[in-house]
């Protein structure tokens, strides 16, 4: 089963204010993002195959913040920056907007952009077809295709020297690095908006936008 990510973005306009709801973050399923984030699918993907070597991320899940509104008693109110919240001992939000089942946490964009591992070398791992490998051991460069396992009876799988040295295969475990942020995708697209966006309240108060977000898998 896969994971996904659901999250809100929030703004307050003083220190002293407190954070509205203006729109949800972007959602795309990105492992690497979700594990710089909180720690979540850290290295890891479908059935626990590896897929890089564990990152550092910016916080491990923090809960919920403690000032995140909730919805009035009156369920037929109108809340549009608000939340609705089941049992605590659920781990889970519900309402207007479902923030997931687990890892619930926020973050600023500040702390998102100041990250130290944007420009690091993520170490990656994963299974290409034989023609894949071929075509990298030529031009170089990294897989433009691979997946975290392969499984089959006709399936051979060899590390990448057993197969240079020419053992029969039909897939080869491949290693490799890239550029964190290289594979960061389309969140930093999102960040790089958002902050250029709101570049003049980030400039007044650092703390001055967040993301409230979990996830469900």
């Amino acid at each position: 089963m896969g994971t996904d990510i659901h999250g809100r973005i929030q703004f307050r306009y003083a220190e002293d204010a407190k954070y509205k709801d203006v729109g949800e973050i972007e959602r795309d399923r990105n492992y690497n993002v979700f594990a710089m984030l909180a720690g979540v699918r850290n290295g890891v993907g479908f059935a626990g195959v590896k897929t890089h070597e564990p990152l550092v991320p910016i916080s491990e899940p923090r809960g919920l913040p403690d000032d995140l509104e909730t919805l009035p008693d009156d369920d037929t109110a109108i809340a549009i920056y608000s939340y609705d919240f089941v049992d605590a001992e659920e781990e889970q939000v519900r309402g207007r907007y479902w923030l997931g089942d687990h890892s619930h946490s926020w973050l600023t964009l500040t702390e998102i952009n100041a990250w130290d591992g944007w420009g690091k070398r993520l170490a990656c791992t994963g299974i290409l077809e034989a023609a894949e490998f071929k075509r990298i051991e030529a031009e170089g460069g990294e897989p433009r295709e691979w997946s975290g396992g392969c499984w089959g009876p006709s399936v051979v799988i060899v590390p990448a020297e057993e197969a240079r040295a020419g053992k029969p295969h039909t897939h080869v475990r491949h290693e490799w690095t890239v550029p964190f942020v290289q594979y960061a995708g389309v969140f930093k697209a999102w960040l790089d908006y958002m902050t250029l966006k709101h570049g003049w309240l980030l400039k007044k108060d650092p703390d001055s936008v967040r993301i409230v977000f979990g996830f469900d898998s």
